[in-house]
């Protein structure tokens, strides 16, 4: 009799668990942190960041980097686990709450890892989820750092009645691209990202989470390739699903201002001044701590309990010399690591590219150039000096959002 009945409850359906969306309805804590974070800020924007495990260190210096600039008050972190929350506790103002999404994605510490899937889906979900309760919102990815307060440009972004705003993820990769973003670009990047809630917005966010639930999202399987796809499928004018026949204000902000890995830490002649840095182009916690290290954009202090004080370069140093070497792989696709150089002319910014692809010159603007050399083998190494950096805008010169479809 007992055989039967422990037989029969194994057999029995487990109670279904609730679906994300309905977790994160029932999440008081992060309704009243959405509220606290808004009514604090006074042009009403959220600063959303998700936070896991695999990504501990990142994000505490990406509240750290906020934290030099006087913007984690606005923030609000989502954490997978009561563990991430209580690793951020006290560290800045930030708000931090718990949205748990499963083991796997707890742990993910890298692209292209399984878990990272569902990181990236239980991610995007969160963010849809933030949009949809009404609240204009910034996203970024813990692998982020700050150099400069975005905060006039956004504000200027959303007076100009923008629904949207990506940072670009295309690389600029030869003399052929002088140093200037790409007019047209390809890959939009969720690792910063402007949503003002709207019609149309919600349904390209909606449309983008249909596609990573299926398993179709475009190129990389991720957030990024569902965004990207539903966004061409909107401006093709050809999309049947619901809301697609909304307008949806697009923009692009300027990739000299808020830069992909690849750009700043490969192209200088681009991202140079850039205001805002996102650590990708490059796997691996590890690797990215050690490029952010490098630029001097590491803001968490050694101990990991408390932030540290901005560089002494912060005020007395600003033309002090920034000497950066990138090694990339055989492709030269992905950054391998980053380390600081020996020596650089005063005044000025060096940056030295490893196994860098063919044809890889520094445009005619750059000041000077010169060959480093070989690092051995194959391996070879390019020096573009530049002038000191001069912020340069979010969006790109001459343009505001009404001329971005």
């Amino acid at each position: 009799m007992l055989t039967s009945l422990v037989r029969e409850a194994r057999q029995a359906p487990s109670p279904a668990a609730p679906s994300l969306d309905a977790s994160l309805g029932s999440n008081g804590a992060l309704a009243d942190a959405l509220r606290a974070a808004r009514d604090s800020n006074p042009d009403g924007l959220v600063h959303v960041v998700f936070a896991n495990g695999g990504f501990r260190r990142l994000a505490a210096n990406h509240l750290c980097s906020l934290a030099r600039f006087g913007l984690d008050g606005r923030a609000v972190v989502v954490a997978s686990a009561q563990s991430g929350c209580d690793e951020l506790r006290g560290l800045t103002r930030a708000r931090c709450v718990v949205q748990p999404l499963g083991f796997s994605a707890q742990e993910a510490s890298g692209w292209g890892q399984p878990a990272y899937r569902q990181l990236t889906r239980g991610k995007f979900a969160v963010f849809r989820y933030v949009v949809e309760a009404g609240y204009t919102t910034l996203l970024s990815d813990v692998d982020v750092a700050f150099r400069a307060d975005p905060t006039p440009e956004l504000r200027r972004l959303l007076a100009d009645g923008v629904d949207m705003v990506n940072m670009v993820d295309d690389r600029v990769l030869d003399k052929s691209d002088g140093a200037a973003c790409p007019a047209k670009p390809k890959d939009p990047n969720s690792g910063f990202f402007l949503v003002r809630p709207s019609e149309g917005s919600l349904a390209v966010m909606r449309r983008a989470a249909a596609l990573l639930a299926a398993g179709t999202a475009g190129y990389d399987g991720y957030d990024q390739g569902a965004l990207t796809q539903a966004l061409s499928e909107h401006a093709s004018g050809t999309a049947r699903w619901p809301g697609s026949g909304a307008s949806v204000r697009h923009a692009y902000f300027n990739c000299s201002a808020v830069a992909n890995g690849y750009n700043f830490f490969v192209r200088p002649a681009v991202a140079r001044g850039a205001a805002v840095v996102h650590a990708n182009w490059m796997s691996g916690s590890d690797s990215k701590e050690r490029c952010l290290r490098a630029a001097d954009l590491w803001a968490l202090g050694d101990d990991g309990k408390r932030c540290a004080p901005p560089p002494q370069a912060a005020a007395a140093t600003a033309a002090a010399p920034l000497l950066l070497r990138a090694s990339l792989d055989k492709a030269g696709m992905r950054i391998l690591d980053c380390t600081r150089a020996s020596a650089a002319p005063r005044g000025a910014i060096s940056f030295l590219a490893a196994n860098a692809p063919a044809r890889r010159e520094p445009p005619a603007e750059v000041a000077a150039a010169a060959g480093a050399g070989r690092a051995g083998g194959r391996r070879k190494q390019l020096q573009w000096v530049s002038k000191a950096p001069t912020p340069a805008p979010l969006l790109p010169p001459g343009e505001d959002a009404s001329d971005v479809a």
